[in-house]
């Protein structure tokens, strides 16, 4: 199953809201409240219908009016594209299934398409989200394990939930050895309520003897009333008979007074069924009388129409004549179009032949070759010759420009050669140097004392600028002092303490001090004296290179500068000569290979044109054009003997028809002559008179026909209707209508006697007794003297009930004066009320442990028959995940908890493993059972920011996971943007609409 498109009418804050173009690895981002947990949620509405108002889960209901719901686009293996769309109407909405074949349906099509997966099954094994890991961050010990087995069990916590539910309500009702539970505490009650009441009874010897005489009191007056009562139905019996025995024996009387009248067999309503056939043969008599007058009729008036039989023979060849004539007057314009368009091909050929000065026969033509294949080879060719006329010429310029850049390159290298300095010249020029002073390192000199006089003159500035801001901040601290100190001289004067006053006296000393010491002896004094001693140097300098010395040292440098660069311009020159001499060889080369490829391409004009049957200096210059002229005139010279032959052919049925229509007027017609059409019209009219005639008499024989099928089926009712008497007067054992009448008679009185006998039959049944009861009771000889005995024993026995309830009535008092006598009776109520709600507890306490029984019996069976699948499935994952670090997941031997295995073969209880493995091992428990226990459901995984505690080598790993599942689409939702990093920009879609930026790697 995979979703393609998304369209939300209205649904939470989303409102005609259109994701389409899905893919297999879909990522949903946005930032929060950007709307992913509301596509989720959207999703499973339109899957499995919208949640009620009594559920706590949120409905997303539209804030601002639009219409509730949407629809999704699906694809499903198997069934093709559904469009599922879902609105609201009954609780979980209206939804509509449209099929791409189709085919349309509701909640039973969706059903089946969803395989009948519910929405509880669906989010725990297809859909989760960053709770179940909140679950695995919260969870201690015991209880992380089992939530690991229930999450690989059912996809959530749920089971471990249950069994957790269940251990708790058990626990509050009792555990074994506690004092607060509430069964514990009860029977603590109990055994004491128990010892007091036995302490009581023995108070109360005589109550239990009394109580022992009241039962037996009690189940006397039970007896009595029993034998009562079926003294009671006994006699309502015998009485019933009383009323009912005289009927039962007249039933009997006139059963056998029927069983004596049988005298034969009658059939049943006999004599309505002779009166009925009577009644049904006098008018087939007067009917077959009629029809045998219609028919003389008939038969006399046929006879006197006579079709012609000679028109009606040929009557075939007439209407096809007639079916001809207007493809006879198609042929015949046919073959005069195509005589005008055989003179047009004719011309249009010649004019062809004009064009290639030739006069080839029609089979040279045909033996040209001007199939698709020769048709690329000419134009190939006339394209290879084209291209070598436009390669001669480029080779042509390109010759005449290598020559002259040659040309050009040893001219100039002449010229250098010619400035050169001779050896003899150079070497006396360089001797002459050595022996003055070099002028550059004079130049070198100076520069440098002149670097060193701008460092001295930047650093005697520096040096001014800091003794300045010295002599500012003394400045600034003595009048900090002074102000101090006429601060303590204000404040003696004021409250006259001397001692204040004295105390500023140190301050004006150190004024005085900051003001009268000298500065220190700051280095720009030595800087000075060194800037002096460089300028002089400087000036001694540019004394030596203005002197004659050292200008005739330059103009000799000058001179072994140029010739240097000279000679390094003759080494470039020798370098690019060698390079232009290559390339003038390339153009020689390449005009040999041209050559080569010329005589190739005429060689191969030279045999086109001879297969073409052309001359060769055509070929040569125009083979493509000659080629298609040749297959244009191949063409007309076909297309024209092709209506040469449509010509003759339609000539050849034109005279066909004529023949046709001539024969037909010779062998019909008084008068042979006229067109052909003229003719036809004239067989046709008179094959429509001789047709007119022929219907009017088969019209007069299929009535005659019907007639005597009538007569037929009259005379067949009339012996059927004999048939039918004579079985009557058989069946009733009479020979003649007179003799069955009589014994029609007897049956009829037979069968009133049976009718009283049924109404008496009625009135028995009526009755309270039975069949058998009745034949019981008609062997009593005496019925009223049992009746009399019925009633004498009833008698009796209301006698004696009122004594013993009289008793019963004793006894009770005195019990009840016993126990409203004290302690007893209060403990007996409070001992059976206490142990009435201690057994109300334990049945409730042992539902909870069948229940609890159930669960572990389960989950033992789920350990067993499916967990291995869904395990190696899951240590697969878990293995890619961790890096090989963990390698297995095994079960506990007992109870619902699992062990981890690290690659080193040690284990750990979930509880002993970091927060970001146990994520790992419940997404990898998760992943397994939607690829292991239900691989047969292909529906979409969806995720909703479920890996943001891993780092970035986890979540690589984790997408790599996902990417690799076969058969399940991913749907990703994330407000982590630097998770994008591992998806390409088709697979991300923003929720707020922009271009997702994907983080640089």
């Amino acid at each position: 199953m995979k979703i393609l498109e998304i369209h939300i009418y209205g649904y939470g804050k989303l409102e005609d809201a259109v994701y389409s173009g899905i893919g297999d690895f879909q990522v949903f981002f946005g930032e929060n409240e950007a709307g992913k947990s509301t596509i989720m949620s959207f999703i499973h509405s339109i899957l499995f219908g919208f949640p009620s108002r009594q559920q706590a889960e949120l409905r997303y209901e539209p804030k601002f009016g639009a219409k509730y719901g949407g629809r999704i686009t699906v694809s499903f293996p198997g069934r093709g594209k559904a469009v599922i769309e879902r609105v609201k109407g009954k609780s979980a909405g209206d939804v509509s299934v449209v099929m791409e074949t189709g085919e349309r349906g509701g909640e039973e099509l969706l059903g089946e398409l969803l395989s009948h997966v519910d929405k509880t099954l669906f989010q725990a094994i297809f859909s989760f989200n960053l709770h179940g890991l909140q679950n695995v961050h919260s969870m201690k010990n015991e209880e992380l394990s089992k939530f690991l087995f229930s999450a690989g069990a059912i996809g959530s916590d749920r089971l471990a939930a249950a069994e957790n539910k269940i251990q708790k309500e058990m626990e509050g009702l009792f555990r074994p050895g506690g004092k607060i539970p509430v069964l514990n505490d009860q029977l603590k009650k109990l055994k004491q309520l128990h010892a007091d009441l036995k302490k009581a009874e023995q108070k109360n010897g005589q109550y239990w003897a009394m109580a022992a005489e009241r039962k037996a009191a009690a189940a006397r007056i039970e007896s009595l009333r029993n034998e009562a009562d079926a003294l009671g139905a006994r006699l309502y019996q015998l009485e019933e008979w009383m009323r009912m025995g005289p009927v039962h024996k007249k039933v009997q009387l006139l059963r056998q007074e029927a069983e004596a009248g049988t005298g034969g067999r009658f059939p049943p309503g006999g004599l309505e069924k002779l009166e009925q056939l009577n009644q049904n043969e006098i008018p087939l008599k007067g009917r077959d009388a009629s029809l045998s007058d219609r028919l003389a009729a008939l038969r006399e008036e046929a006879g006197k129409i006579s079709p012609d039989q000679l028109v009606l023979d040929h009557e075939k060849e007439i209407l096809s004549l007639h079916e001809k004539m207007p493809a006879y007057g198609q042929l015949v314009q046919q073959a005069k179009q195509a005589s005008y368009k055989i003179r047009k091909l004719e011309e249009e050929s010649d004019q062809l032949k004009d064009r290639l000065h030739l006069r080839l026969s029609d089979e040279e033509l045909e033996q040209a070759d001007t199939s698709i294949f020769m048709q690329e080879k000419t134009a190939e060719a006339q394209r290879k010759k084209q291209r070598l006329a436009e390669k001669r010429a480029e080779l042509d310029e390109r010759f005449s420009e290598e020559k002259d850049r040659l040309v050009s390159l040893e001219e100039e290298l002449n010229q250098v050669n010619a400035a050169l300095l001779p050896d003899e010249e150079l070497g006396e020029i360089r001797r002459r140097l050595a022996g003055e002073s070099d002028p550059e390192s004079l130049l070198r000199k100076r520069e440098d004392l002149e670097g060193r006089s701008a460092f001295l003159k930047n650093a005697i500035r520096h040096d001014k600028a800091s003794q300045q801001k010295q002599r500012a901040a003394v400045k600034i601290q003595a009048l900090m002092v002074a102000l101090i100190c006429a601060g303590l001289i204000a404040w003696g004067l004021a409250d006259s303490q001397w001692e204040f006053m004295l105390a500023a006296i140190p301050g004006f000393a150190f004024i005085a001090w900051l003001l009268l010491k000298k500065e220190d002896n700051s280095p720009s004094g030595f800087l000075k004296e060194e800037l002096i001693s460089i300028e002089k140097s400087m000036e001694e300098l540019d004394e030596r290179i203005k002197s004659p010395q050292a200008e005739g040292a330059f103009y000799l440098k000058e001179r072994i500068e140029k010739d240097r660069q000279l000679r390094e311009r003759q080494l470039q020159l020798n370098v690019r000569l060698q390079q232009q001499n290559e390339q003038y060889d390339k153009v020689i080369a390449a005009f040999e290979i041209w050559e080569e490829e010329s005589a190739l391409a005429d060689s191969l004009l030279a045999e086109l044109g001879r297969q073409l049957f052309i001359p060769a200096s055509l070929a040569q210059s125009h083979v493509h054009d000659a080629f298609m002229l040749l297959e244009k005139l191949k063409s007309v010279r076909r297309e024209l003997r092709h209506e040469k032959a449509e010509a003759a052919a339609a000539e050849k049925a034109a005279a066909e028809i004529a023949g046709l229509a001539n024969r037909l007027a010779e062998l019909i017609l008084e008068e042979a002559g006229g067109s052909v059409q003229e003719t036809a019209f004239t067989l046709k009219k008179r094959l429509l008179e001789a047709q007119g005639k022929w219907n009017e008499l088969k019209s007069k024989e299929a009535a005659i026909q019907e007639l005597k099928e009538e007569k037929e089926q009259c005379v067949r009712e009339l012996a059927y209707i004999s048939e039918e008497k004579e079985k009557l007067f058989l069946t009733a054992e009479a020979d003649t209508e007179g003799d069955f009448i009589e014994k029609g008679i007897h049956a009829v009185k037979q069968e009133e006697l049976q009718e009283e006998i049924r109404h008496l039959d009625r009135q028995l049944k009526l009755s309270s007794l039975t069949e058998k009861e009745r034949v019981e009771f008609s062997a009593i000889p005496a019925p009223e003297a049992e009746i009399a005995r019925c009633r004498e024993t009833l008698d009796d026995i209301k006698k004696e009930l009122p004594q013993l309830q009289d008793k019963v009535a004793s006894l009770n008092h005195e019990i009840a004066m016993i126990e409203e006598g004290g302690l007893y009776s209060d403990l007996l109520h409070r001992f059976s009320l206490a142990k009435s709600e201690f057994n109300e507890g334990a049945r409730k306490w042992a539902k909870y442990a069948l229940a609890r029984k159930l669960l572990e019996n389960t989950a033992e069976a789920y350990k067993q028959e499916y967990m291995p699948e869904m395990l190696g499935k899951a240590e697969e994952f878990l293995s890619v995940l961790t890096g090989g670090h963990y390698v297995r997941i095994t079960p506990k031997e007992e109870g619902a908890g699992l062990l981890v295995e690290k690659g080193d073969g040690t284990l750990f209880e979930a509880n002993e493993l970091s927060q970001a493995t146990a994520e790992q091992v419940y997404v990898s428990i998760r992943l397994a059972l939607a690829a292991a226990i239900y691989k047969r459901y292909s529906f979409p995984i969806i995720i909703d920011d479920s890996f943001v505690n891993f780092d970035h080598v986890r979540t690589r790993r984790m997408i790599e996971l996902l990417r690799g599942l076969r058969g399940h689409q991913i749907l990703f939702f994330t407000c982590q943007r630097h998770l994008l990093e591992h998806f390409h920009p088709d697979e991300a879609a923003d929720l707020q609409g922009r271009k997702v930026q994907l983080a640089d790697n």
